[in-house]
């Protein structure tokens, strides 16, 4: 191959010399001692110093003093040993202002290999840095809230907790009294009462009991929101199985078709705290479904992110209107009258409560008349349980 022509070369130079000058960025070039040898427009614009007041002086007049002798000992390491350079500076400008120069400076080498010139390109980033400071500010100050406003709520959570174990303890006593004097009632008075009277006292034992599930349960919510989790390797089906058989008496009578897909096999989960789960949704879908014949019961997963399993638990019941479902979770909220079924408003914020606990998600979908389906969310594999 021909070298190139004399004029082909300088033609090559001009465009090349033309495209350093045109550059935004600011082009420094020294040679091997520091001493500066040419610098474009963008520098000027940048450092504020002509090329006149530079040329033939070290780069050492833009330092600011941010950076000590050590940062500048491992740059020159670097670049004499032939490698390039990328970091930043915090350089002073001519008129005394500071900012930060991020530069990458690269050795140029003879055919030899010999390191003759070093060449710089430099961009003015402080106002990308203020920017990024501010922003840590900001997400310091944020996270400081978050931190200040979750202790907040865990210790109202803890004080909310010992209120309703300390009442629903203290109320065993006078529910106590008030079962025993209806027992002294009817077993001395009830013949001598009239129908009317037999009524009012039925009542008032009903009530009784009703008040005696919702001090259980709220024992119990108690007791899901302070007890420590104990993850463990989970087989979803076989737990499944367990509860249906603990509810067996719930469904003495009733013709309920059941369908149960294979469930995972391994979920890392507290196995008394999910055993309430699967009792209190199986619980509701049996209550729900009982003007049915026969009651449709399915239990099954949902495909959904790999980094969690979704199960379901869907029945053909009396269903809820969905601009109610926020008050389904909610402790006390129910969305039918006790006289049509019996329930304190407790056990969906139990399962709540217990799913959150275990990182996952709750949520429901229904029609009125036409069924319901819940839904909950653990993360999926060992990984996700370890930090709980």
């Amino acid at each position: 191959m021909k070298p190139p022509a004399a004029e082909d070369l300088s033609a090559r130079l001009l465009l090349q010399s033309t495209a350093l000058a045109a550059t935004g960025n600011g082009i420094m070039i020294t040679d091997r001692n520091g001493a500066i040898l040419w610098v474009n427009p963008a520098f000027s614009s940048l450092t504020g110093y002509t090329p006149e007041e530079v040329i033939g002086a070290n780069p050492r007049i833009l330092k600011s003093g941010h950076q000590d002798a050590f940062f500048y000992r491992d740059f020159w390491q670097t670049i004499l040993a032939g490698g390039t350079w990328r970091g930043e500076f915090v350089n002073r400008r001519k008129d005394g202002t500071v900012y930060v120069n991020e530069e990458t400076i690269t050795p140029v080498r003879l055919l030899g290999g010999d390191i003759t010139h070093f060449v710089g390109v430099m961009q003015d980033v402080s106002d990308r840095k203020r920017a990024e400071a501010e922003i840590r500010a900001l997400n310091e100050r944020l996270e400081d809230r978050v931190r200040q406003r979750t202790a907040e709520l865990e210790s109202a959570n803890r004080e909310l907790e010992a209120f309703a174990y300390s009442v629903s303890h203290d109320l065993r006593a006078p529910l106590r009294h008030i079962n025993g004097f209806l027992g002294l009632l009817r077993n001395t008075a009830l013949p001598a009462l009239s129908d009317q009277e037999r009524h009012y006292i039925s009542q008032v034992a009903d009530s009784a009991r009703q008040m005696d599930r919702l001090i259980d349960d709220l024992l119990l919510f108690s007791r899901m929101g302070q007890a420590m989790l104990r993850p463990e390797p989970l087989d979803l089906s076989q737990l499944l199985e367990d509860v249906l058989a603990q509810l067996e008496a719930e469904t003495q009578g009733r013709s309920i078709l059941w369908k149960k897909a294979r469930l995972p096999q391994q979920v890392w989960a507290d196995a008394a705290m999910l055993r309430q789960v699967f009792v209190n949704l199986l619980s509701n879908a049996i209550k729900y479904t009982r003007p049915r014949n026969p009651a449709e019961i399915e239990i099954a997963t949902q495909p959904c992110d790999p980094k969690e399993i979704v199960i379901l638990v869907r029945d053909n019941g009396v269903g809820f209107d969905m601009r109610y479902a926020d008050k389904l979770f909610g402790v006390f909220q129910r969305l039918h009258a006790n006289s049509e079924f019996e329930g304190t408003g407790i056990g969906l914020a139990n399962v709540r409560r217990i799913i959150q606990r275990h990182r996952g998600r709750t949520w429901a979908e229904g029609k009125p008349q036409e069924g319901a389906t819940f839904y909950f969310s653990l993360p999926a594999g060992h990984t996700a349980m370890t930090s709980i």
